[in-house]
């Protein structure tokens, strides 16, 4: 049995008002997601980055980064030209919490090829994909909620935003 199939059952209702602000916070979030699209498509347009293939030039797709291997993390302009008009490279979110570990060096704490997703509730499959050790969501960035985070979730790190070191 799995612990997180069973959350339903240990939670405490919720009051009607925090469920109504909780709808509030998803209409927000997607209308961030769709104001970050407009503004990078719009960079884009007026020319305040570049139109070709932004990950060709920046990324090294066969270098193979495991358990245990030396890690830095790329500078914030390599790795801003990985990411598409959603802040996405390859369907991974590059959160604005990771920006703050951006040049400095980390252990790979574990390879990820299956995660569970607690939205749909299945077992997905990725590559190219890391943890790294110590490097996790503070919780405070989402400033619509009332309360920090205190889930202390790794960050999903795709190996494009990693440099091995030998």
């Amino acid at each position: 049995m799995c612990q997180l199939l069973e959350l339903n059952d240990i939670k405490e209702p919720t009051p009607r008002i925090v469920t109504v602000w909780q709808q509030r916070i998803k209409i927000l979030k997607k209308a961030k997601r769709y104001f970050v699209l407009g503004k990078n498509k719009l960079s884009r347009v007026i020319g305040l980055s570049s139109t070709e293939n932004p990950v060709a030039h920046v990324i090294d797709n066969d270098q193979k980064i495991g358990s245990g291997d030396l890690v830095r993390v790329r500078s914030k302009e390599e790795i801003r030209q990985t990411l598409d008009d959603y802040d996405k490279y390859k369907g991974c979110l590059f959160v604005s919490d990771m920006w703050r570990y951006c040049g400095n060096t980390y252990r790979v704490f574990k390879d990820v090829n299956y995660f569970y997703d607690e939205a749909k509730f299945q077992i997905m499959k990725c590559k190219n994909t890391v943890i790294l050790d110590g490097v996790i969501c503070s919780g405070d960035t989402s400033k619509a909620f009332k309360q920090k985070c205190d889930r202390s979730c790794y960050f999903f790190w795709k190996t494009a935003w990693l440099e091995k070191i030998e």
